[in-house]
C-alpha cells in the first residue's frame, strides 16, 4: 500500500502531461512513483557504483565573496573534490568587449585557488555576450543576463549552421589560457527555460560539438558535460532526449541535471524519482554508460526553508541518496554570498549546521564503498558501508518523522556505535536502542580507520 498518498485529477490526464516519446515502463514508474512515493521505486533504483566514494563527488560552488577585498568569505573550508565556475566569471565577462578581447583576472583568482586546494574545476558556459548576441535588447532573459544574455551568437542560424566564430574563438582562448587548471566543460546553464536560453536545440548541438573539437584538441583528458537542465524529473528527461536524438550524444562524455526538489517544503527522497526519469532515458538513447552528475542543487532559497534542522537533514539525505542511484558527482548550491543552500554565515563569520553536517558527511562518506543501495525499510531508510579491515556502517533516518521528534530504533549487530551530523560519536547500548529522525545518523562497527 502506498504510504505517501499525493492527489491527481485522473490517470489518463497525467499521462497526458507526458511525452509519447517515453515508454510505458517509464509512465508506469513515473505514475507509481507520483501517487506512492520514493520507496515506490526504490526496488527498481541502479546500484550504487562499485568503488571507492571520492573526493570528486563532494562539489561546491563559491561566488564572488571570497575573492573580493573587505567583507568576504574564506575560500571552502570545508573539504570537497571539485569545485564548479557558473557565473564568477562567465564567457560575458570574460569576454565583455567585441572581437578576441579578454579579461582573465577573475577567473585566474579562482583557479589559483582551486589549485591550492587541489581540486578539479568545472567551466560552464553561458551568458552570451551582449556584443555577439543575436538579440542584444532582449530583456526577458533571466535579470543577471539582461539584456540579451540568453540568445545565442548571432553568427549561428537556427539551424545549427553558421560560422559560430563568437563562440568558437572564446571557446579556443579559454581553452588555451587555463589548459589543465580546468578540467571539465558543461555546455550552457539550464537551457530549458526561455530566461537561460531562446536558442534552438540544433544550436545548442552545434555549440556543444564546437566546443568538444576545441577543447578536446588542445586537452585531450578534459571532460564535456551535457547542458544541465532543470524541473521535476520527466521535464529534464525529456529535453535530454532532444538533445540526444539531435545527436548532442555523440560530443559529451558526462550527463548533467540540476536536482533541485521542487515541492515545497522539498522532500529529499523525490530524487530517486527524478534520477529514475534521466536513467531510462540515458539507457534507451544509447548513453547509459556515460557518468551522470548532478551539477547544481539545493533545498533552494534560505527564506523559504528557514529551519536549521531540515537544512541539516536535507543536506545529509540528498549526498547519502544520490551516490546510492549512481550519481558519481553534486555539486552543492552554494558555499557563501549567495542566499541559497548556504553553508557559510558570513554574518557571523561561521559554518552554518549545515555546513557542519557537509563536513561531517565528507568524513563518512569519502573512501567508504557503497554495498548495499539506500532502502526504505520498515519506514527506515538505510544505506550500507565497508571500508578496507572489515569496517562496516550504515546511514539511518526516518523520513517521515517531524523534524522536532526521533523514535526509537533497534540497532542490528554487528554495529557497536553511531555518529551524528555535528561529530559527536556514542557507544550503541546493551538493549540496542537509539533514537533516530530524519537527521541521519552513522552506525559503525568501529572507527573507519581501525
Amino acid at each position: 500500500m502506498c504510504r505517501h498518498g499525493v492527489l491527481f485529477s485522473s490517470l489518463d490526464a497525467q499521462s497526458r502531461r507526458c511525452s509519447s516519446r517515453f515508454s510505458r515502463a517509464t509512465l508506469v514508474a513515473l505514475v507509481i512513483s507520483l501517487l506512492c512515493g520514493p520507496a515506490a521505486l526504490a526496488a527498481s533504483t541502479p546500484a550504487p557504483p562499485a568503488k571507492p566514494i571520492p573526493a570528486t563527488y563532494f562539489g561546491l560552488h563559491a561566488q564572488k565573496s571570497v575573492t573580493r577585498r573587505g567583507p568576504a568569505a574564506p575560500f571552502p573550508t570545508v573539504p570537497f573534490g571539485s569545485f564548479r565556475l557558473w557565473s564568477i566569471p562567465d564567457w560575458f565577462q570574460i569576454n565583455g568587449r567585441p572581437g578576441q578581447q579578454y579579461n582573465w583576472t577573475a577567473l585566474d583568482r579562482f583557479l589559483d585557488l582551486a589549485e591550492k586546494r587541489d581540486v578539479q574545476v568545472m567551466f560552464t558556459v553561458g551568458h552570451t555576450p551582449r556584443w555577439a548576441s543575436s538579440d542584444p535588447y532582449d530583456m526577458d532573459c533571466a535579470p543577471s543576463l539582461r539584456p540579451g544574455g540568453c540568445d545565442p551568437p548571432k553568427d549561428l542560424k537556427r539551424d545549427g549552421s553558421g560560422s559560430d566564430d563568437y563562440f568558437r574563438d572564446f571557446i579556443k582562448a579559454l581553452a588555451r589560457h587555463a589548459k589543465g587548471r580546468i578540467q571539465d566543460w558543461e555546455m550552457w546553464n539550464e537551457p530549458g527555460g526561455r530566461r537561460q536560453w531562446t536558442g534552438t536545440m540544433k544550436q545548442l548541438v552545434r555549440m556543444t560539438k564546437d566546443m568538444h573539437d576545441i577543447v578536446k584538441q588542445v586537452d585531450p583528458s578534459a571532460l564535456i558535460v551535457s547542458p544541465a537542465y532543470t524541473g521535476v524529473g520527466r521535464d529534464m528527461a525529456s529535453s535530454l532526449h532532444d538533445f540526444f536524438r539531435e545527436g548532442g550524444g555523440d560530443y559529451i562524455d558526462v550527463v548533467a541535471f540540476h536536482g533541485y526538489i521542487y515541492r515545497r517544503p522539498p522532500v529529499p527522497e523525490e530524487i530517486v524519482d527524478t534520477v529514475s526519469a534521466i536513467r531510462e532515458v540515458m539507457e534507451r538513447d544509447g548513453q547509459g554508460g556515460k557518468p551522470l552528475w548532478d551539477t547544481e542543487g539545493s533545498w533552494g532559497r534560505n527564506p523559504e526553508y528557514p529551519d536549521e534542522d531540515l537544512q541539516v537533514a536535507f543536506v545529509a539525505r540528498m549526498y547519502l541518496l544520490q551516490w546510492g542511484l549512481g550519481v558519481e558527482r553534486f555539486y552543492w548550491w552554494t558555499w557563501a554570498g549567495y542566499p541559497s543552500g548556504t553553508l557559510w554565515d558570513m554574518d557571523e563569520d561561521r559554518l552554518t549546521k549545515a555546513g557542519v553536517a557537509y563536513k561531517q558527511l565528507y568524513d563518512w562518506m569519502v573512501g567508504a564503498t557503497q554495498t548495499e543501495a539506500c532502502r526504505e525499510k520498515k519506514a527506515v531508510w538505510i544505506c550500507g558501508y565497508t571500508r578496507p579491515g572489515g569496517y562496516q556502517a550504515q546511514a539511518v533516518w526516518d523520513a517521515n518523522i517531524d523534524i522536532r521528534k526521533t523514535k526509537s530504533y533497534t540497532a542490528p549487530p554487528p554495529f557497536t556505535r553511531y555518529r551524528d551530523l555535528e561529530g559527536n560519536v556514542n557507544d550503541i547500548p546493551k538493549d540496542r536502542s537509539i533514537s533516530i529522525g530524519q537527521k541521519p545518523v552513522l552506525l559503525e562497527t568501529g572507527s573507519p580507520g581501525q
